[in-house]
């Protein structure tokens, strides 16, 4: 099938956009069988795991709430690399970001110290939930370098995401660990300074302009509502999360709530969704209700 598609692929250059669509609708009819098998497939694989995140998102039998490990499976593997992982694709980056799939290497809750992703000094006993780092990034190409060849080249992008579990509320200003906004930034500091190693024990050199996006997936309680409005962070323009870009770090840090996480997700899928008469589900008539 691959084969038949980079035929295509050729084969459309140059074509009017009503040849190109009788090319591809006659492509379609001939893999129409299996390949349309296989995307059904992926896209109820796309729904069970949302609708599972979402009940994650409930209280238990036991009147408490699903640990952040639970929610870090389903996103991707603890304690692996992407290494480790045959087909990233089949992971669910995805709900955090799409173009998350195309990286050059992923750490996923190792102390950095400990796993390819070395850290010096006092740092090394910090862990982010998930490091990627990026061979490119299209609106910020400024090097040439391949996804085989990543050493050969700085890395363009890199992004951090920090999960949280839900409903936690024992967030301090005063206190690093329990400051999910300076755990973040500590992190960026750390691969800025110049202190953070790859899976080769190469030091990961940044473009200088290459830019940083943290992710901190959690619940917004009051303490850290309070904590990220000290930091200057403003509100997303759905109200429902904050971002800040850090100026002396060049970083993108967004606070993005669980419920924001799961029906900004959901509405990039919705339309896949209908496409195969998947039911709706309690979640769906519940941000229906709220919109």
């Amino acid at each position: 099938m691959q084969g038949e598609a980079r035929k295509l692929q050729s084969s459309l250059v140059g074509l009017p956009i009503q040849e190109r669509k009788k090319q591809l609708a006659r492509y379609m009819s001939d893999m129409n069988q299996l390949g349309a098998g296989k995307l059904a497939e992926y896209v109820v694989h796309r729904r069970a795991v949302l609708d599972f995140l979402a009940d994650c998102m409930k209280v238990g039998p036991d009147r408490k709430y699903r640990n952040e490990d639970v929610i870090h499976e389903v996103i991707f593997p603890r304690k692996v690399s992407s290494d480790d992982v045959p087909d990233v694709n089949e992971t669910n980056l995805w709900i955090v970001d799409e173009r998350l799939a195309y990286h050059v290497y992923l750490a996923s809750d190792m102390e950095w110290r400990r796993s390819p992703i070395a850290v010096e000094e006092e740092s090394g006993k910090d862990r982010a939930d998930v490091l990627v780092l990026m061979p490119f990034d299209t609106p910020h190409a400024f090097v040439d370098c391949s996804p085989t060849t990543p050493q050969a080249c700085q890395y363009t992008s890199m992004t951090i995401v920090e999960l949280k579990k839900p409903m936690r509320d024992d967030y301090d200003p005063e206190t690093r660990r329990k400051n999910p906004v300076t755990q973040v930034l500590g992190y960026i500091k750390t691969v800025r300074g110049g202190t953070a190693k790859d899976k080769d024990g190469q030091i990961i050199e940044l473009h200088p302009n290459a830019p940083i996006y943290a992710y901190l997936i959690c619940t917004v309680t009051k303490k850290l509502k309070s904590i990220v409005e000290e930091r200057e962070f403003k509100p997303t323009p759905d109200g429902l999360g904050y971002y800040r870009y850090h100026d002396n770090y060049r970083a993108y840090i967004e606070v993005i709530p669980y419920n924001k996480l799961l029906a900004d997700a959901r509405k990039r899928n919705e339309v896949f969704f209908d496409k195969i008469g998947l039911p709706t589900s309690a979640f769906d008539n519940r941000q229906r209700a709220g919109s």
